[in-house]
């Protein structure tokens, strides 16, 4: 696997959206999730990025394979405007951790970052990834990732919300199932008719903990990424798919809880 980089500097690199297979989405977003790894450690929490789809992008390595690459953060930063959110319909906002989206957000933590490259990939998922959603059901996800209580309910419908997706890739739809199975534990409440509530709740906080790093991502899609007939599939970005826009007036940025 190319090593993945970071960089500060402006490169010569391709979007993310122009991914060539779902393999390929795949793999340049471990690529950006190992080097956001590295450099949590390395920078002060001032230069710490927000992902978007801004800084995240192939490279191409001198023996003609792809790397991802975390760039420009210090220009990635979008306000709520649409105008200024690349492809129309997604920014920042759209990738911040869904407890960060409440009216009286709790501290910012290293699982929220680990939560946005979640959002970032179901919602690369259902924008540009081949599926078979109509352009109103396509719109409806979309606008989930604009609500912080909207991006709860997706993540805790687990499986059923990337069936939800029509995705044609099978073996898409089983690295994302496995992604947000895992990760709905963040936002998992407790049985009320739990009998051993002791043990529920440490069993949750466990679960919990292991989801502020960033291990248990990396290794899911590292293991998915070694299947070598996905790598095979051309199924390559569908900017063509269209979006329509949900009538529904949504209260975007924040939720009133």
């Amino acid at each position: 696997m190319p090593h993945p980089r970071y960089t500060l500097l402006d490169a010569i690199r391709t979007p993310l959206t122009e991914f060539s297979s779902t393999h390929a989405l795949v793999s340049c977003v471990l690529h950006a999730v190992l080097a956001h790894k590295t450099a949590y450690t390395l920078l002060p929490e001032e230069y710490r990025p927000e992902i978007s789809l801004g800084n995240i992008a192939f490279a191409q390595e001198p023996d003609g394979t792809s790397t991802g690459l975390l760039v420009d953060w210090d220009v990635t930063k979008y306000d709520d405007n649409a105008e200024d959110r690349p492809c129309g319909l997604t920014g920042t906002l759209h990738f911040k951790a869904a407890r960060l989206c409440r009216a009286s957000p709790p501290p910012h933590s290293m699982g929220d970052d680990v939560e946005s490259f979640v959002l970032l990939l179901l919602w690369m998922a259902a924008r540009f990834a081949p599926n078979k959603m109509t352009p109103a059901d396509r719109g409806s996800v979309l606008a989930m990732f604009e609500v912080g209580s909207s991006k709860t309910a997706m993540i805790r419908g687990g499986t059923d919300s990337v069936v939800d997706m029509k995705l044609l890739s099978s073996d898409f739809i089983r690295v994302l199932a496995r992604v947000i199975k895992k990760f709905m534990w963040r936002y998992k409440e407790l049985d009320p008719l739990e009998e051993d509530k002791a043990k529920a709740e440490g069993e949750l906080r466990g679960r919990r903990a292991l989801l502020e790093g960033h291990g248990w991502l990396v290794n899911i899609l590292s293991d998915a990424l070694q299947n070598e007939a996905w790598a095979n599939e051309t199924d390559g970005s569908r900017k063509a798919q269209t979006v329509e826009r949900p009538s529904r007036v949504w209260l975007r940025g924040v939720d009133l809880f």
